[in-house]
This record gives C-alpha cells, sequence and structure tokens, in this order.
C-alpha cells in the first residue's frame, strides 16, 4: 500500500530525467490534495471504509512521504509536487495501454508539467497493489519515451479489409461453435451486411491467434481526440479502425506510424498550455 523504495532513480535516458515510485495510498493522498482523480489508465483506489479510517491511512501515505522527502509541513514536494500542479493544471492527456506483453499488462499517461512532461506507469494486474512509476522528461523527448514501450513488432503483410462492425462481433462470440457451422453463419452475415464472406477468411488467416493489443490515445478538456488501436498476431501487427458506417478495417501497422501517432499526441500535450490547437 505504501512505497517504501529509494525516493528517486535516474532513467537510462540522462539526468534530465528522473522517476519516483509512488504507493497507490500516497497517490490516493496526492490526487485528494490535488482535489482531482488520477487520469485513465492510471488506477488509484479510495481508502478506508470509515472517515476514520482513512483519515489514518491518508495520515500514515503522508509520513512515508515525508520520510521519503517528497513532502514536508507544507505539502507535497520534488516530484510530487510537480504531479500535483500537473493534475491540477492538466488540459491534456496522452494515454497508453499494452496487453499480451512479457511484463504484464501495464498502463501508461502522460501528462503536461511546465516545460516538461511527467509520464506514469503501472502494472494492471489484478489488485490495487501495484506502485505507480513517475518519471519527469523534456517535453521534445516525450514522444520517445512513451515509444520505448511499444514492444517492436513489423507491420503485417497484408491487402486492407473491411468488415461489417456486426460480422467482427459475431465472430469474436462464436468460441464453442462447430467450426463449419460458424464459417457459414459468419459468411452469411457477412454477405447479408453487402460485404465479401472471403474477408473472414483473409481475417482468420491473419489471426489465427491474438497474442498483444495495445490502445493509445488522447483527451482535451475531458473529451476523446484520438485513437489508435492495434492488435499483434504471428504474421504482424495490424490497425483496427472502426468507422462511423458501422464497418471494421485492418491495415498494417509499422512501428514508424506509431511513432509518428505518438509525436502528434505528445505536441497536443505540448501545445495544450499555450492556447494552441494541437497539430
Amino acid at each position: 500500500m505504501i512505497a517504501t523504495s529509494d525516493a528517486t532513480d535516474e532513467a537510462a535516458s540522462g539526468p534530465s530525467s528522473q522517476t519516483v515510485y509512488f504507493g497507490l495510498a500516497e497517490l490516493d493522498l496526492l490526487t485528494t490534495h490535488a482535489g482531482v482523480r488520477m487520469p485513465y489508465p492510471v488506477r488509484v483506489p479510495c481508502y478506508g471504509r470509515t472517515a476514520a479510517e482513512r483519515a489514518a491511512v491518508l495520515a500514515m501515505a503522508g509520513a512515508t512521504l515525508t520520510a521519503r522527502r517528497l513532502a514536508d509541513h507544507a505539502g507535497p514536494t520534488g516530484l510530487a509536487a510537480e504531479l500535483v500542479a500537473a493534475l491540477r493544471d492538466r488540459r491534456s492527456t496522452v494515454d497508453l495501454v499494452l496487453t499480451g506483453i512479457a511484463r504484464g499488462p501495464v498502463g501508461v499517461l502522460a501528462l503536461r508539467c511546465g516545460s516538461a512532461a511527467l509520464v506514469c506507469r503501472q502494472p494492471l494486474a489484478r489488485g490495487h497493489t501495484n506502485q505507480v512509476a513517475v518519471t519527469r522528461v523534456y517535453q521534445d523527448g516525450l514522444a520517445d519515451e512513451l515509444f520505448r514501450d511499444v514492444p517492436r513488432l513489423a507491420g503485417a503483410t497484408v491487402a486492407p479489409i473491411s468488415l461489417d462492425a456486426g460480422v467482427v462481433s459475431a465472430a469474436t462470440s462464436a468460441a464453442g461453435e462447430r467450426e463449419e457451422v460458424a464459417r457459414d453463419r459468419l459468411r452469411a452475415l457477412a454477405m447479408a451486411a453487402g460485404g465479401d464472406p472471403d474477408e473472414l477468411d483473409r481475417l482468420a488467416a491473419l489471426l489465427p491467434t491474438v497474442t498483444g493489443r495495445g490502445q493509445l490515445g488522447a483527451t482535451s478538456a475531458g473529451r476523446r481526440t484520438d485513437e489508435l488501436s492495434w492488435l499483434d498476431g504471428p504474421a504482424g501487427r495490424v490497425r483496427i479502425d472502426h468507422g462511423k458506417d458501422g464497418w471494421v478495417s485492418v491495415n498494417p501497422l509499422r512501428p514508424k506510424d506509431i511513432h509518428r501517432f505518438i509525436r502528434r499526441l505528445a505536441c497536443g500535450v505540448a501545445e495544450s498550455n499555450t492556447g494552441k490547437e494541437p497539430r
């Protein structure tokens, strides 16, 4: 519940970066002090079943922060104070969720903090015991900092595939149905929706199993502005786009495409405090 590790580590990218590991009770205290909840996808529980129990937990968290030189009698200090300020002043965020990776599912959040940015990383395993690593980086290094979390995988070699969203939903819920029955039913659905049933066979050949998933997005003034989703399989990585017309398109997604998308989102975070519209 309470972090007991050393207060800071120097990140591998150099002395301009600093990482602090916060316990969830410490973050509960800091978000309470900021007057806002931690943005998606970082999960911070609200501790205490009674007012007295909550006060005791937060008092212990405050004592731990003080012992780690992240708070004093006046409130948060150091990177803890920067996190509180970033939460209070936030206009836009970048979020990244990854599953199917070796270290388990992870959520990543980026916030503007003056001329720098704070990147919060949290394992998303079950339970409320996961510390959150908060790293301060220069704003111009934010895109590279986020991109290093994405597993490297080449884009799948495939022509674009388009299917009705209802057919895709039916295909994902066909578990337990005999293969030949499911295939005939899904092909009939695809034809009824005006699609090419052979696209289903191409999709099944492309993704016989899903080895990983990713979702990258941004919010501005509490509104979702951009999103990129992908699936990893034996043949490589594909981008999944849901169109307003009710169709789902599947296209190859290369590492440089993801980096370009992250850089655009990072520019939006950088410009959120200047009054400019993100490019």
